[in-house]
């Protein structure tokens, strides 16, 4: 798994670094943090949200850029 989220950061960087792409990477992920806002609270409708899987896999990549 750890090569695989290498180079998924690795091509997220590069989508970061890219001018023309890089106001669309993050209103995507502002999205996709946004619209899953609701799994704060103590029931969630699992059709509404993204898995937890999901976000696991986000927060390692994420950890990487840091």
């Amino acid at each position: 798994m750890t090569n695989l989220y290498d180079g998924l950061a690795e091509l997220l960087l590069l989508l970061l670094k890219n001018a023309d792409t890089c106001e669309n990477v993050l209103e995507y992920l502002a999205e996709v943090i946004n619209k899953n806002s609701s799994r704060a609270h103590i029931q969630v409708h699992s059709l509404s949200c993204a898995s937890s899987s999901m976000f696991v896999n986000l927060s390692a990549v994420m950890l990487r850029l840091c």
